[in-house]
């Protein structure tokens, strides 16, 4: 059997962006139930919300370490702070429009075949992901 150069390299990087991605499909399926359990308008729009401000807090400390590091900094580059708004926006209706109702039922189902303790894990994790993030921002604020 012949097999390029290539394959392993390709089969590493679906192997990545599966892990990535799965990160945030449970991430969404923990919000998801938890909403969907506390009977609070759509479950899938706040879990959508919850992926954004994970995705976005992550950047915005990607942002501050190059400000830190004196590689660049992009934030006082811009004419206007609010820019970040629309783009915010944008972001949540992009995760929103990914996660379709077809997505989400497939996303549950695989969620549902977690065991209890690792649905809790994962509950745990979406809280870190959203509260860590503020901790290192604040962190780095202060230097």
């Amino acid at each position: 059997m012949c097999r390029f150069a290539g394959e392993g390299y390709l089969q590493r990087r679906k192997k990545r962006k599966y892990i990535t991605m799965n990160f945030y499909n449970h991430i969404f399926c923990s919000a998801y139930t938890f909403y969907k359990e506390s009977n609070s308008g759509s479950p899938r729009y706040s879990a959508s919300c919850i992926v954004t401000a994970s995705q976005i807090l992550f950047f915005l400390i990607i942002l501050i370490v190059l400000k830190v590091f004196g590689i660049t900094d992009f934030i006082e580059t811009l004419n206007s702070k609010y820019i970040f708004i629309p783009i915010i926006l944008v972001w949540i209706f992009i995760v929103h429009y990914f996660y379709s109702k077809e997505r989400t039922q497939n996303f549950l189902r695989k969620f549902e075949l977690l065991s209890d303790r690792k649905k809790e894990v994962w509950g745990i994790i979406s809280v870190f992901s959203i509260v860590l993030p503020f901790i290192v921002i604040m962190i780095f604020a202060l230097k």
